[in-house]
């Protein structure tokens, strides 16, 4: 499957998203096997220009134009060998494998002479390439160093070796989502993954509590502001993420876009979501609304080369002629916009190109054709604080340059992997637990190890925390760099990945220097106060089964789940109809305020004490005693909260 993607994408130009949706062998691929073929695919079209330097270096002369495939094959091969951490044997041996297969044979001692060659060079090679520069076209590479300097330019290069992260927008509690899906809160509002499973598999997903969207994507529904009852025509609306924000934000919207097949999964998507709004199928650019709007948003096509980091067939697969065709798609339908937007109302502008044609070029067109519009700047207070993403006009453009160099994460696993599964070196840690749920998402699995958090449980268990600031205070005397001085804290914390590389690097150098000083520390203790049994036996061992336990969930049933709920509102229902009954009328069960008049002023009982506010208590403490005492009412508003409980926090929720 990553042979004929990957020959779709550079071979016919198709977009590897579109690849992947059409190609038969999609269904009948276990999960685990069609992440993998997508990842290798993935990480060769990032690496694509240092990986054919790779293999022209073994090469004595150029392969011919009508083998074009068996370069693809090299390039997944020497994509597994030095980019994904694959073992040699048999990154080597499913290539060769491979080229027997897709009738390559005659090439095979080529293929296996080139990867022999390069599992022996190819480290030392990749170490002194300039993988920012090779891994970005020439003309791509021009155009930014023109627009945003060099300096700027090699960040956003490096930024796109790396793989991206998975953004989340959530319809509300995007607190309690990131608690359930461990997951970071942008300030922005969205929700931030690094590791995960399936999506569809996710907690949330199938009863649509969220849905797939970049951070980025994000921002531009939020700049309309408070959208609620307002009318917002959603121009080239597909896939509907931004539909989706407008109309969980209460607009009535309209989404229009010329592609049905596009909008397809924009209905899919509103379905699993429970939203509803008005679907046009047209060309942006002809279509009018029966009235102007109160708002308008314009998320253009474009090369989409502000997108390259998820999806690096971009790279590959524009060209200067595309940017200046789309510029003049994008200026059709933004001058079509103006015309829809009622004076006084709202348009924005959005692309996800880094070119300064499709971008800050349009507006500024725009602007000097006399169109009758003004530049509205956005704020920082809208963009989550984050000022430093605000032109000088005002304007929002997404750069990397603020966020420090970050190695990329191919090369780092395949570097340390060997060493972390190294049967023979002891590794030493802190709460490992944490550890080694994130190294099992990327196929690392941490053994043999020592966790200083576990040694100071079992060795001191009736003290206070066992957390390592608390450690290092009462064995080391020192105190530990806290995280807040880093990342700060709530809703203006940022993630790690922002931090300055120098900050950065002193607090997990802190971390590691303690982690080591309390394993010295507290390792002897253990055979001395003769708890090693304890400790190997029970504390140490248990921790890989919750890692995996932690990972893999627990299996809800959700039809039982469902009887029950049923069962359970049956249940509240026959008693509610005790309840009125025993009061003489109809009343909401669940109104302390209306149960405390019952109970006390009507029904005269005992015991009643009235709250600041000045209504009864109603409490569990206050109905027990009065259940106790022989009062039927109590008793069964007791039973009812009980129900009620299981019913909204476990079958429902669940």
């Amino acid at each position: 499957m990553a042979f004929d993607l990957l020959g779709a994408v550079l071979g016919r130009k198709r977009p590897l998203d579109e690849a992947v949706d059409a190609h038969p062998a999609l269904p009948a691929l276990a999960d685990r096997d069609r992440a993998f073929a997508r990842q290798m695919v993935l990480t060769t079209l990032r690496r694509l220009g240092q990986i054919d330097v790779l293999i022209d270096h073994c090469l004595e002369r150029p392969l011919p134009a009508k083998v074009r495939a068996v370069r693809d094959l090299l390039r997944l091969g020497v994509c597994q060998l030095l980019f994904l951490g694959t073992p040699p044997h048999a990154a080597v041996a499913t290539t060769v494998e491979l080229a027997q297969r897709t009738g390559h044979g005659p090439h095979k001692k080529l293929v296996n002479a080139i990867l022999r060659r390069l599992e022996r060079e190819g480290r030392a090679l990749v170490e002194a390439q300039d993988a920012a520069r090779l891994n970005t076209p020439d003309w791509l590479w021009s155009a930014w160093c023109a627009a945003y300097g060099e300096t700027t330019c090699r960040r956003v290069a490096k930024a796109h070796l790396t793989k991206p992260p998975l953004d989340l927008t959530v319809k509300n509690d995007p607190d309690l989502w990131a608690t359930r899906l461990d997951a970071t809160l942008l300030v922005t509002g969205t929700l931030r993954l690094y590791a995960r499973g399936p999506v569809s598999a996710m907690p949330g997903y199938a009863r649509g509590a969220w849905w797939v969207q970049d951070a980025a994507a994000a921002l531009p529904a939020r700049l309309l502001g408070e959208v609620g009852g307002r009318r917002v025509i959603d121009l080239c609306a597909a896939p509907g993420g931004k539909m989706a924000q407008l109309l969980n934000a209460g607009a009535r919207v309209t989404a229009v876009d010329r592609s049905p097949e596009r909008l397809k999964r924009l209905e899919a998507n509103l379905e699993r979501l429970g939203l509803e709004g008005e679907i046009v199928v047209a060309d942006a650019a002809e279509w009018r609304p029966s009235e102007p709007a109160d708002a308008v948003l314009l998320d253009a096509p474009c090369t989409a080369t502000g997108a390259i980091r998820r999806h690096p067939d971009v790279a590959w697969l524009k060209s200067p002629d595309d940017v200046a065709a789309l510029a003049a798609v994008q200026a059709r339908l933004l001058a079509a916009a103006v015309e829809m937007v009622r004076p006084g109302g709202l348009l924005v502008y959005a692309s996800c190109s880094l070119q300064p044609e499709e971008g800050p070029g349009q507006v500024a067109a725009l602007l000097g054709a006399g169109a009758p519009v003004a530049r509205e700047p956005i704020r920082a207070d809208e963009v989550g604080g984050l000022g430093e993403l605000l032109t000088g006009d005002g304007d929002l453009l997404g750069q990397v340059e603020r966020v420090p160099e970050q190695l990329a994460l191919e090369p780092v696993l395949a570097a340390l992997k060997p060493l972390l599964a190294d049967p023979a070196v002891l590794k030493i840690g802190q709460n490992l637990k944490y550890d080694i749920k994130i190294l099992a998402r990327h196929g690392v699995v941490l053994a043999p190890f020592d966790d200083t958090m576990l040694l100071s449980y079992a060795l001191d268990s009736g003290l206070g925390g066992h957390g390592m600031d608390e450690l290092s205070q009462r064995h080391l005397g020192h105190r530990a760099l806290p995280i807040k001085e880093l990342i700060g804290s709530g809703k203006s914390a940022i993630t790690f990945d922002r931090v300055d590389l120098a900050k950065a690097a002193t607090y997990a150098a802190e971390d590691a220097d303690i982690t080591l000083r309390l394993w010295h520390k507290l390792r002897p203790r253990l055979a001395a106060e003769r708890l090693s049994t304890v400790y190997h036996t029970l504390e140490r061992p248990l921790v890989p089964v919750l890692a995996q336990m932690e990972l893999a969930g627990l299996l809800v049933d959700r039809a039982i789940l469902s009887r029950l709920s049923n069962s359970f509102a049956q249940s509240m229902a026959g008693l509610e109809a005790e309840i009125h009954q025993l009061a003489g009328y109809r009343f909401n069960v669940g109104s302390p305020k209306q149960l405390g008049e019952i109970l006390f002023d009507e029904m005269a009982l005992a015991g009643g004490k009235k709250g600041k506010t000045g209504a009864w208590g109603t409490g569990a403490g206050v109905l027990e005693t009065l259940a106790a005492e022989g009062h039927d009412l109590p008793a069964r508003v007791l039973d009812w909260r009980l129900l009620a409980k299981l019913k909204s926090t476990y079958t429902d929720a669940l």
